[in-house]
């Protein structure tokens, strides 16, 4: 069994099954990571600070989905979180 690293109360964490990606929104840059041409998932982080409205929000994601449809031939699934919602499973899909 691995066991995940301490995080406090309320603190953000992004992990894969038993691995923590980030903490406190700091990008860990491994191989883990990397984006190579088999690559089929792919997660974007958009950050907005209090008070950028969501039409800002929504246009960012629009603007990242309409690249990666033209360059990449795929889709997004978008989705902010807030104190209401503050968490989110992607929707992962098999590739035969």
């Amino acid at each position: 069994m691995v066991l995940l690293p301490r995080h406090r109360e309320g603190e953000v964490v992004f992990v894969q099954e038993d691995t923590v990606l980030t903490r406190r929104w700091t990008w860990r840059q491994s191989a883990l990571t990397l984006t190579l041409p088999e690559t089929t998932a792919v997660f974007f982080n958009i950050d907005a600070l209090q008070g950028v409205p969501d039409t800002e929000i929504n246009a960012a994601a629009g603007d990242i989905g309409q690249l990666v449809r033209e360059h990449c031939g795929g889709d997004i699934d978008a989705t902010v979180l807030r104190d209401s919602a503050p968490s989110w499973r992607p929707p992962y899909r098999t590739v035969s």
